[in-house]
């Protein structure tokens, strides 16, 4: 229940975007063609619709929720929190970007970053960090702050899909 709580605290920017569209879905309009083909012409402009991220982080159910808000964006996401399942899926190499959180060790995002360059060198790697002091030795294409909530982790990822 706990981690709920603080959930909503990091990231109560979402919930605050999402209100206008729960509404809408609650009367259950149907959308025209028109609207359905800007919004596809919406994600393709921005190289997020069906774009593969590999989210990696400790705190499996922040992880859950991160995904869930890209799932909601057009984003297909793979998560891990543990650290043999995430250098399979990282070998495996079969994602657009990948997402390290600031719930990982030091050590960690070190470790996986150094896999992604070897395994996957054109990927992108954006970082969750919780300010923007980060370790060289990580060198991210993109930052996102924890703080920011889930609208900093979406521009960061369009960002950088765009220019890959």
């Amino acid at each position: 229940m706990a981690w709920c709580q603080h959930l909503s605290v990091v990231d109560s920017s979402f919930e605050l975007d999402r209100l206008p569209a729960l509404a809408k879905a609650g009367k259950r309009q149907r959308s025209s063609p028109e609207t359905r083909n800007s919004t596809a012409a919406k994600q393709s402009k921005y190289g997020d619709a069906g774009s593969r991220v590999l989210l990696l982080g400790r705190i499996q159910e922040l992880a859950m929720y991160r995904a869930e808000v890209l799932r909601d964006r057009g984003f297909e996401v793979r998560t891990s929190t543990d650290r043999e399942e995430a250098l399979k899926l990282i070998r495996r190499g079969d994602f657009d970007a990948v997402v390290l959180s600031y719930t990982l060790s030091s050590d960690m995002v070190e470790e996986l970053a150094d896999e992604i360059r070897e395994n996957c060198p054109q990927c992108p790697l954006v970082v969750i960090a919780r300010s923007l002091k980060l370790d060289r030795k990580v060198a991210p294409d993109a930052v996102a702050l924890a703080d920011d909530g889930p609208k900093a982790l979406i521009s960061a990822l369009r960002r950088v899909l765009q220019r890959h």
